[in-house]
């Protein structure tokens, strides 16, 4: 992922990156929000992360995107069947977008087991 980027740098903006199932885990997480913290002008409208495994440690660095406000063309993130994602991950979120300048759309965290898709207008 992390050289397909580096490639695309020339590009002016992704519309979405759709890592379902690709199993990146929290450290593959960290290294692409690192990514778009040194270029933010490569982050997507729209991140999909469904069924990667990601824990509350993903969830810290998923905060850093949502409050990082050089990101700001990012609207979706998609946390669909990561189940390993708990309260205290949630609390990472919930922090970042309550001091949001950020204007994210759409927080997916629906699994088997939850079904909470949030849309924050």
């Amino acid at each position: 992922v992390m050289m397909a980027l580096e490639q695309r740098r020339r590009v002016s903006s992704f519309e979405k990156i759709d890592l379902t199932g690709c199993k990146i885990g929290d450290n593959g997480v960290k290294e692409l929000v690192d990514f778009f913290a040194e270029h933010p002008e490569m982050t997507p409208k729209s991140i999909c992360f469904e069924g990667n495994d990601i824990s509350d440690d993903g969830c810290i660095s998923i905060s850093k995107i949502i409050s990082n406000t050089a990101c700001m063309e990012l609207k979706a993130i998609d946390l669909q069947e990561n189940r390993s994602i708990g309260i205290s991950g949630l609390q990472f979120i919930a922090t970042a977008l309550g001091g949001r300048q950020h204007p994210l759309r759409l927080l997916d965290l629906r699994t088997r087991h939850r079904s909470d898709c949030i849309r924050l207008f």
